[in-house]
């Protein structure tokens, strides 16, 4: 089936049929019971995954630098998924999608799909597009990002600190202060960006065990109070109750930012 997959992925007429037939590819792939397939260590080495990585890599340059056609958009988001998917993938069903850790997980996949040239796209996509501009809240950047940053926090085997300075450069941008300011309390869930800039990027980091964990926590508590300042005054300066209560909700969730990290600088002091 791989083969043959490859076969008609050579005959696309240009890249964009090509992306085409990738995205579908993908998503059909993404299943529990497609995984299974392939858990399988003839089936990892083919060629077909080789692809699928490459094609990654290249959409998360496309992403830095240029604006992303609706078939990239498609094909990033698909690609993404079934990465993913194939990197946490356990031989028996998962209860919860969040709740997954690396034990039994496919170490395989992780050397295919997580490389050196991966980390250097991924952080440099951070770096240089995610943490100074600003898209709509359910942009598939943020999707994609949500996703892969999970991942990456899930995983206990790689090189977090390949990752660290990106993620504190978006703790630390006007990024994820916008995050916040655009919270509707009448949501019940965080839309992908915030989801991105409030929960996974501060979980990234306080799941892991950095050498330089003081220095981080002291500067993010730093950058949340001044961020918090800014909100308070902001807020306070204009009328109505509903502008008092906004600046209240703002402020908690701040401070629980800030008590995390502070409790995991007294960790490290202890």
């Amino acid at each position: 089936m791989l083969d043959e997959i490859i076969l008609f992925l050579n005959t696309a007429n240009n890249q964009t049929d090509g992306l085409h037939v990738l995205t579908i590819i993908c998503n059909e792939l993404a299943s529990i019971v497609a995984l299974k397939f392939f858990n399988n260590v003839h089936i990892m080495d083919h060629k077909f995954f080789i692809i699928i990585g490459r094609t990654l890599e290249m959409l998360l340059t496309k992403a830095t630098f240029i604006p992303m056609a609706k078939q990239d958009e498609q094909c990033f988001y698909e690609t993404t998924n079934l990465i993913v998917n194939l990197c946490l993938y356990k031989n028996k069903p998962l209860t919860c999608f969040y709740t997954s850790n690396d034990d039994d997980l496919s170490p395989a996949y992780q050397k295919i799909f997580l490389t050196k040239s991966f980390f250097d796209k991924l952080t440099r996509f951070i770096t240089d597009d995610l943490a100074i501009n600003n898209y709509e809240p359910y942009h598939v950047k943020y999707k994609v990002i949500g996703r892969l940053l999970y991942l990456c926090t899930e995983l206990n085997n790689i090189n977090h600190n390949l990752l660290l300075d990106s993620i504190v450069q978006c703790l630390r941008s006007d990024c994820y202060l916008n995050a916040y300011e655009t919270i509707d309390l009448r949501e019940p869930i965080l839309n992908p960006k915030q989801l991105f800039f409030i929960h996974q990027c501060p979980q990234f980091i306080i799941q892991h065990n950095f050498i330089q964990q003081e220095k981080i926590t002291s500067l993010l508590c730093k950058t949340f109070i001044e961020a918090t300042k800014s909100i308070f005054d902001r807020r306070f300066s204009a009328t109505g109750k509903n502008s008092l209560h906004f600046s209240y909700k703002y402020i908690f969730l701040f401070c629980s930012k800030i008590l995390e990290l502070t409790q995991m600088k007294m960790e490290i002091d202890e």
